[in-house]
């Protein structure tokens, strides 16, 4: 088993963040909300 260091953990929190800020987008935008704004999407998320 590989330790994470808490650098790389956070790095993949970040990544991970954008991918689903992404997806949550996408989303949006198929159901025709074409200005919806990210962060207000992902706002309530504890990240």
């Amino acid at each position: 088993m590989k330790i994470v260091s808490h650098r790389e953990s956070s790095r993949f929190v970040t990544v991970a963040r954008e991918w689903i800020c992404d997806e949550f987008c996408f989303v949006a935008s198929a159901y025709r909300f074409v200005d919806a704004d990210a962060e207000k999407l992902t706002s309530g998320q504890d990240w």
